[in-house]
């Protein structure tokens, strides 16, 4: 786990000095966002890390963790988290993307390793983050994915590492505990945030429109008035 952070600080103090760039960059994230929302039905996006979010291991020393080891189990995959999360994504429709660390060792495995922790055979596992050769922080390899997706009207991460410039999108849970309870709430927060968002850009064209067609219907009857 301290490796795991030690590689991410390394990463982010690399991709620190652009971050004015990033910032429009995100900017433009959300203009996609928004024009994929108004012209096609929703594409929700979850990106999920496995590690500290649903493969949550024993603590070290303990009965559990001595018996998994002796076993060569190194899936800690938690059913009462699997359900959590499988319920999360039912309600919200949303399409998994992998951006874990396992998807080194290939779609295939990861897809497995989530259909046998069990999760729902309905699930779409969409695809995962880029393998790429300068291994940037997640939350690169995220925004990078975003980019490549003009499509995706919605979005969440779950994540046990800091997401930056990403965070209003983001959980990031704590690894010894996994998706927990409170993790769902936050979660369906941001969602239903995204979600009330796009119901308001809705009530805001139909009022403009009927303020225009209102225009239409005055100028109309006052250029009729003046043939008269």
């Amino acid at each position: 786990m301290q490796n795991k952070n030690n590689e991410e600080i390394c990463r982010n103090i690399v991709y620190a000095v652009s971050m004015t760039d990033t910032e429009k960059r995100i900017r433009a994230l959300q203009k996609r966002m928004l024009a994929a929302r108004r012209s096609s039905r929703p594409h929700r996006i979850v990106f999920l890390d496995f590690d500290g979010v649903v493969n949550v291991p024993y603590e070290y020393g303990t009965e559990e963790f001595d018996a998994a080891m002796a076993e060569g189990v190194y899936d800690f995959f938690r059913p009462e988290i699997t359900v959590r999360l499988d319920r999360l994504i039912h309600d919200y429709d949303l399409r998994v993307v992998i951006s874990s660390s396992w998807r080194y060792s290939g779609m295939e495995f990861c897809c497995n390793s989530l259909r046998n922790a069990g999760f729902s055979e309905d699930v779409v596992i969409e695809g995962m983050t880029a393998l790429r050769e300068d291994y940037p922080p997640r939350w690169e390899e995220i925004l990078i994915y975003l980019e490549e997706h003009p499509n995706v009207s919605e979005f969440l991460i779950l994540d046990d590492l800091p997401m930056r410039v990403l965070s209003p999108w983001a959980v990031q849970t704590v690894f010894e505990e996994g998706y927990s309870e409170e993790c769902d709430r936050k979660a369906r927060e941001i969602l239903d945030r995204q979600i009330a968002d796009v119901r308001k850009d809705f009530r805001l064209f139909w009022v403009a429109a009927a303020g225009l067609c209102i225009l239409l219907i005055l100028w109309v009857l006052s250029n009729i008035g003046g043939l008269k």
